[in-house]
C-alpha cells in the first residue's frame, strides 16, 4: 500500500476512536487515582458521581455537566472505615413519572452489616436518602428486602424509600433453635434472666416476631412465610 493510502486509513482511524471509546465512557465505572466515578443521566441532564480519596479520608462529590463545565452541587464526607479505592457505584430508575433517580455506593465494605449510601437525584439537585444493605434486592419502585441469618435465627428486613429518606418498614424474626423470654402481650424480652414466659425454638416449631422500633412481638408463624420457604 502507497505512503498515501496508509495515511489515509490512518486519519479515518482518528476520527472513528472517539465513537468507538464512547459507549464505555457513559454509566461505568471508572478510576482515576482514588476517585470512583459513574456518569448518570437523569431528566435530560448528566451528573457525574465521585468517589473520592481512601481510608479515614474519602468523600463523595457531584458534579452537573453542562455545556460550559462541570459544576458542583453536592459533596458528602463518608465514614473514616470507607475507601473509595475499593467502593463500586450503582443507578436505579425508580419507574414513576417525575421520579427521582436513587445512585447507590458500596464504599469498599463486605460483610453481612455492609451498607450502601443512597443518594437520590430529583431536577437538578442531590441528597442523601440514608443507608440500603448490600445484600438487598429490589422487590418494587420504593422497596428492598434482606435476609441474613445468626445465632439460631433468620432475618428479613425491608427498606422503604418514603418522603426521600430510607426507612425500616418490616423487621422479621425466625427463631428456629434457642429461647425467647416473652410477656403475658407477646411482649418479648430482653434480660438476662426471664422473669416471663420462656419459649423454646425448634426446627420443627420456630417462633417468628416481629419488631417495630426495636421493639419485638410474637406473631403467628404465618407471617414468616418467606422467610421460612428462604431457609
Amino acid at each position: 500500500m502507497s505512503i498515501n493510502g496508509r495515511n489515509h486509513l490512518f486519519m479515518i482511524y482518528i476520527r472513528l476512536l472517539p465513537l468507538l471509546l464512547a459507549p464505555f465512557s457513559v454509566g461505568i465505572f471508572a478510576q482515576d487515582g482514588f476517585s470512583q466515578i459513574i456518569t448518570v443521566a437523569h431528566d435530560n441532564r448528566r451528573f457525574a458521581f465521585h468517589c473520592d480519596g481512601s481510608a479515614d479520608s474519602s468523600e463523595v462529590n457531584v458534579m452537573l455537566q453542562t455545556a460550559s463545565g462541570e459544576r458542583p452541587i453536592f459533596k458528602q464526607t463518608l465514614d473514616k472505615f470507607d475507601d473509595c479505592s475499593q467502593a463500586s457505584w450503582l443507578a436505579e430508575k425508580i419507574n414513576r413519572v417525575g421520579s427521582p433517580t436513587l445512585v447507590l455506593l458500596n464504599p469498599g465494605r463486605s460483610g453481612l452489616n455492609a451498607q450502601y449510601s443512597a443518594f437520590l437525584i430529583s431536577g437538578e439537585s442531590v441528597a442523601l436518602a440514608g443507608y440500603l444493605p448490600v445484600t438487598a434486592d429490589k422487590v418494587s419502585d420504593s422497596e428492598y428486602r434482606s435476609y441474613s441469618s445468626e445465632k439460631g435465627s433468620v432475618w428479613e428486613r425491608t427498606d422503604s424509600l418514603l418522603r426521600g429518606k430510607f426507612r425500616v418498614t418490616n423487621e422479621l424474626q425466625l427463631v428456629r433453635r434457642g429461647s425467647v423470654c416473652v410477656n403475658k402481650t407477646g411482649e418479648i424480652l430482653a434480660a438476662a434472666t426471664c422473669d416471663a414466659k420462656n419459649l423454646v425454638a425448634r426446627p420443627e416449631k420456630p417462633i417468628c416476631i416481629k419488631y417495630i422500633s426495636h421493639k419485638g412481638n410474637l406473631v403467628p408463624t404465618s407471617s414468616c412465610a418467606r422467610l421460612t420457604a428462604q431457609f
